[in-house]
């Protein structure tokens, strides 16, 4: 019997479909309060502002969705990997032998450890202790949405078969491994490809702003590299590129994929309509009311047309990639790494980026670059979103 959709919403751990709504809306509305209260024309203000955002994306996730603030599975994985205290306490040679048999017994059950069982050798109870802590060591089981939208599992139980009947030692180690490689859902490759897009575009504003070309961007404070050190200020900016990623992906991709899903319907279909919903959403909210007033030529209306098509295209990217491994701390991750290898320059060369709408030639150039860039990723999102 099939259970009702508050059920089984239940049942992943999230809570009430109503419920995601209602913090999708509080969490814009609060956005907007924020945005309104707390100047970010300064890279200090921007830090402030920054993490108050990111705390609303974190309040309302950890209120519909906490299921997406779990660590991440490659953490889970290593942890499996790693033995806890009491496998090493019931191994009396851990001191001595690096590779403990007791990896080999938590290594779900190897060849050799069931060889052992099967032969009543005086290493079957070792094993069998061993097998006792590699359960006890497990995580939680991811819930049934990981379960569905990982491919990366289903591909461990064929591909990772012939390793895991070999009985070697470490092969289930390595095929954990493996397998969360494989859980990104097929957008690993284009997510390298998406961050090379954005080192390209950091890189060639670095170069155009060095010849003049690009319009350095305008503030009073910049991020202070005397009085922090390079490694300071990166350190900041890359803090400030992570709070941001945090923000944005919490509000526009986990609050908002599930809130448009209620609307838009939960098969294939239903997915792409609300990935683009929301991608369209996260473009449109890039272009503020001093970027539309401040465009008066041909090139800053350009610019101005081109922003929320280049976000947006990120952002469905960005949708493909939460519909595969629901969790908001990987999404982040990128997130922060995209805006820092593009962004992360100017951020440290000239301070806290105003407006996209420069009237520039080659600020225009380089984002039609990148806008057509990353269409291939939007495309490779929507076949693995259907």
């Amino acid at each position: 019997m099939r259970m009702n959709s508050t059920t089984e919403t239940e049942a992943r751990g999230e809570r009430a479909p109503h419920g995601a709504v209602v913090a999708f809306v509080a969490a814009l509305v609060a956005s907007a309060a924020c945005f309104s209260l707390l100047p970010g024309d300064t890279f200090s203000g921007s830090l402030v502002q920054g993490a108050v955002l990111a705390a609303i994306a974190l309040v309302g996730v950890g209120a519909a969705h906490p299921h997406t603030l779990r660590a991440p599975r490659l953490v889970r994985a290593l942890r499996r990997i790693r033995p806890t205290r009491s496998a090493r306490s019931t191994c009396p040679n851990w001191a001595a032998r690096p590779i403990c048999p007791n990896r080999c017994a938590a290594s779900d059950e190897s060849g050799a450890a069931r060889a052992s069982r099967g032969s009543g050798a005086k290493g079957a109870p070792f094993a069998a202790e061993g097998s006792r802590s590699a359960a006890s060591m497990a995580p939680e089981s991811p819930n049934a949405l990981d379960e569905l939208d990982s491919p990366g599992r289903l591909d461990e139980s064929g591909a990772s078969g012939a390793a895991r009947a070999s009985g070697a030692p470490g092969s289930s180690a390595m095929e954990k491994g493996s397998g969360t490689l494989r859980s990104w859902g097929g957008l690993g490759a284009w997510t390298a490809y998406v961050l090379a897009v954005a080192a390209a575009a950091g890189f060639a504003s670095v170069v155009s702003l060095a010849q003049g070309a690009v319009v350095a961007p305008g503030s009073e404070e910049a991020v202070a590299t005397q009085t922090v050190g390079a490694a300071g200020a990166f350190a900041l900016v890359a803090l400030l590129c992570l709070l941001t990623g945090v923000f944005e992906e919490g509000v526009f991709r986990v609050l908002a994929l599930d809130a448009l899903g209620l609307a838009c319907g939960s098969d294939s279909r239903g997915r792409v309509r609300a990935a683009f919903a929301s991608a369209a959403l996260f473009g449109l909210l890039h272009v503020s009311v001093g970027d539309v007033a401040s465009a008066s030529g041909v090139v800053s209306c350009a610019q101005l047309l081109l922003k929320p098509v280049q976000a947006g295209l990120f952002g469905l990217f960005m949708a493909a990639m939460y519909l595969r491994m629901r969790n908001l701390w990987t999404l982040a991750g990128v997130h922060a790494a995209f805006n820092l290898l593009s962004a992360g320059p100017l951020l440290l060369g000239g301070g806290v980026l105003q407006t996209y709408v420069t009237g520039s030639g080659s600020d225009l150039a380089l984002l039609a670059v990148t806008t057509a860039l990353l269409v291939p990723a939007a495309i490779a999102a929507v076949v693995r979103i259907r």
